[in-house]
């Protein structure tokens, strides 16, 4: 299954905060164990603009999988951040990442 979530808002001074929230869910099964796995995928972007610039978009993705009937989990994440400056400059270009085991 898959849910989606946005928001709009004006902030006033003629630019706008927008956000957007996506997950998602499933099962899969190992080809060759049989293991059955739940798999929870989120991702969070936000954006702070006024058009045409200054502007900061910020992402993060939080992916979960683990293993039906056991301890293994996993959680990989993915974390982004830009800022563009008046003149359309990317001033911060920030990302990063990591995996993480639970056994």
């Amino acid at each position: 299954w898959i849910k989606f979530l946005s928001t709009a808002t004006d902030d006033g001074a003629g630019g706008f905060h927008l956000t957007f929230h996506r997950t998602w869910a499933a099962t899969a099964t190992g080809l060759e164990s049989g293991d059955v796995y739940n798999l929870n995928f989120g991702r969070n972007w936000s954006e702070n603009v006024k058009p045409p610039f200054p502007a900061t978009f910020t992402q993060v993705w939080r992916n979960y999988i683990t293993k039906r009937g056991g301890p293994e989990r996993r959680q990989v994440v993915l974390r982004e951040h830009y800022t563009v400056n008046a003149n359309g400059e990317v001033v911060v270009d920030n990302s990063e990442g990591f995996l993480k085991c639970d056994w």
